[in-house]
């Protein structure tokens, strides 16, 4: 079988460069906000799902390397949704099974039997649990779909609103503003929740993203280009 990624044994463990899979996938993301976020959303955990050697470049800069688990592997393959994606998982399956064959070649007749049906019960095992992998991330996916779908309800939109206004109230207070400014304010807190937010109205936010909102019209301060509005 043609390698396709290299897979090395450490510490008698099964690992693939997470690099190595990178550059194969062909992602468009940097390596390192692709791998980052990949740990974040899916909840690999260090020391199970994968390891991190720290290095340097050859200029002296560190550089951090991720070695990943067969499993997590698979996972990223098919996260990526696409042929390369497909490709790498089927590739990963096939050297598990090549891995764990057992020899089945010598021995009584006896022992032949019972080792054929050990393999056939780990074979049995491995396929359920590659099925029950695979339904859990495509839940993952398709719950992260839907998170990024739904639009604040009507008593959210409301608690915005206010929030709102008590912000721009409490800068024109604190600014010591006429009240014909209050109108420019508003324009301009407006403008910056639709740029962070990249909507075209505040009741266009994300539900998923009330907290961060709140936490920024909570924080936010008008730019120093206000008085030119």
């Amino acid at each position: 079988m043609e390698a396709l990624i290299k897979i090395e044994e450490r510490e008698n463990k099964k690992l693939v460069s997470a690099r190595d899979l990178y550059d194969f996938l062909e992602s468009r993301q940097k390596f390192s906000d692709w791998i980052k976020s990949r740990i974040q959303q899916f909840d690999f955990v260090e020391g199970e799902d994968f390891f991190v050697n720290l290095g340097k470049t050859p200029n002296g800069r560190p550089k951090t390397e991720y070695f990943l688990k067969l499993d997590m592997a698979k996972e990223l393959s098919m996260l990526e949704n696409n042929e390369k994606g497909k490709q790498a998982r089927k590739y990963f399956i096939a050297c598990e099974k090549q891995f764990k064959a057992l020899p089945i070649s010598s021995g009584r007749g006896g022992d032949i039997k019972q080792l054929t049906v050990i393999k056939m019960l780990v074979e049995e095992i491995e396929n359920t649990q590659e099925k029950v992998q695979e339904n859990t991330l495509e839940l993952k996916i398709l719950s992260e779909k839907v998170d990024n779908s739904i639009t604040l309800e009507s008593h959210q939109q409301y608690h915005l609103k206010k929030a709102i206004n008590r912000r721009v109230m409490k800068r024109l207070e604190e600014l010591n503003l006429e009240p014909g400014e209050r109108r420019k304010m508003f324009s301009s807190i407006h403008g910056e929740i639709h740029k962070k937010f990249g909507v075209c109205s505040y009741r266009d936010i994300k539900k998923k993203d009330i907290n961060l909102a709140l936490n920024f019209i909570e924080n936010w301060l008008e730019n120093a280009n206000f008085r030119l509005l």
